[in-house]
């Protein structure tokens, strides 16, 4: 099969277009669904241990979650990154966690065991 320039130029087509929607459907995400792209496993196991068997112990933050503010409360763990100073993240196993914040903004879910400070 011989490449001819109007094949050339319809595959080129075709991963650009892939491509713009690949884009669109990344920039229709939220900051906090972004940020648990990159960040939500180690965050997760981070609050596991951090809740569970290394509770009150000070257990180490990951390197992956250096960039981020790390608060562990009596049983939910919240994340805000330092880039985005109005994100705020929660993981919680038993529920949203108790509303914290004098604007009266609550949590909302955002997956399993995750929640966002609207």
């Amino acid at each position: 099969m011989k490449m001819t320039g109007k094949r050339v130029l319809f595959v080129a087509t075709f991963i650009v277009m892939i491509g713009l929607m690949l884009q669109q459907c990344w920039q229709s995400k939220s900051p906090g669904e972004k940020w648990l792209y990159f960040f939500s496993d180690a965050a997760r196991d981070y609050a596991g241990a951090a809740l569970g068997p290394l509770r009150g112990t000070n257990a180490p933050v990951p390197e992956a979650l250096s960039g981020s503010n790390v608060v562990v409360k009596e049983n939910y763990v919240t994340f805000s990154p330092k880039q985005e100073p109005d994100l705020t993240l929660a993981f919680s196993p038993t529920g949203p966690p108790p509303r914290e914040d004098l604007r009266g903004r609550s949590w909302k879910p955002l997956g399993e065991g995750w929640y966002v400070l609207n």
